[in-house]
């Protein structure tokens, strides 16, 4: 029998801009961004063109996350086999550290966003290549 525990409260976290996360280490917050990456060089970044005025490399740490969106795994599959020309548009609910300053593959990662639950995900096209 599967057990279906609660949604996160939305009155225990607050949506900010992914910049903002270094202002919020150890907080419980929302954020949207841009999960992509190369073989085994995967980040979590804003989405934001201009990018973050301190370089934000984040790991996403999906191991304690709670609650999956429905599909999560085929996208992020999807996205996997085609990282030259996709990505996925995340928004998460968790927490953000930059304790160890190194995280992901050999340390490619400056802090890690521990996920507590997948809010939304969507696979989108890079116009990159």
């Amino acid at each position: 029998m599967r057990v279906l525990l609660p949604r996160t409260d939305s009155k225990s976290f607050k949506s900010i801009d992914f910049c903002e996360l270094p202002k919020h280490k150890g907080d419980l917050v929302c954020v949207k961004g841009r999960y992509s990456g190369v073989e085994e060089y995967w980040s979590f970044k804003t989405t934001s063109v201009n990018g973050c005025p301190d370089k934000l490399d984040v790991e996403l740490n999906l191991q304690e996350m709670k609650y999956a969106k429905l599909g999560f795994d085929r996208k992020s599959n999807r996205v996997h086999n085609n990282y030259m020309n996709s990505y996925l548009l995340i928004e998460v609910i968790g927490t953000y550290s930059d304790q160890e300053k190194e995280y992901g593959h050999l340390g490619h990662n400056n802090s890690v966003f521990v996920v507590q639950e997948i809010v939304s995900v969507t696979v989108k096209r890079s116009k990159t290549f």
